[in-house]
């Protein structure tokens, strides 16, 4: 007789695989972490823009919409950015030193917290606008949807009629 061979084995082989290289990542990551800490303790921070060249509305868009959502009207538990009710020292603030709900602070470089606060602060008056235009829209579809299904109903009552007429006129030549 021949020895069959157990179908788990690879199953096996293939956990305790990913196991080691679970493990190997984390240690290149702390290592990595590491690095970076010491980057930035140095002040050597090649990734950080020139104030001169700062563009507050692409850093949002590299920066913000992975908590406050892609048109930065909040996200789960994350404040909506439009139309924000707070003074620009507030806002200041909160980008500079960030929150206790989970708001990291120095996203933003220094010098460019006040382009940041301005464009953030800008958010609600250009969104207005675009809401107001973006009601008018809706409702014009509306009321195009409602003629529409009005003319519709004609249309069905008329065939309706014409079907009870034709059917009258067939009983009246059966008789």
């Amino acid at each position: 007789m021949k020895k069959q061979k157990n179908p788990v084995v690879p199953f096996y082989v293939i956990f305790a695989l990913g196991i080691v290289f679970i493990t190997a990542m984390s240690f290149v990551g702390m290592d990595q972490k590491n690095e970076i800490a010491k980057q930035l303790e140095e002040g050597d921070t090649e990734d950080v823009a020139d104030a001169g060249d700062f563009d507050p509305e692409e850093f949002a868009q590299g920066q913000c919409i992975a908590c406050h959502g892609g048109d930065l009207t909040g996200q789960g538990n994350n404040p909506s950015l439009v139309g924000l009710s707070l003074s620009a020292d507030e806002v200041k603030a909160i980008i500079k030193d960030g929150t206790d709900a989970g708001m990291p602070g120095g996203l933003v470089p220094d010098g460019n917290l006040d382009e940041m606060v301005d464009y953030i602060l800008s958010l609600g008056s250009e969104d207005a606008g675009a809401a107001d235009e973006d009601a008018d829209a809706n409702a014009e579809e509306e009321v195009e949807e409602e003629v529409a299904d009005e003319a519709d109903a004609e249309e069905e009552a008329d065939a309706d009629a014409d079907a009870d007429k034709d059917a009258e006129e067939e009983a009246a030549e059966e008789k």
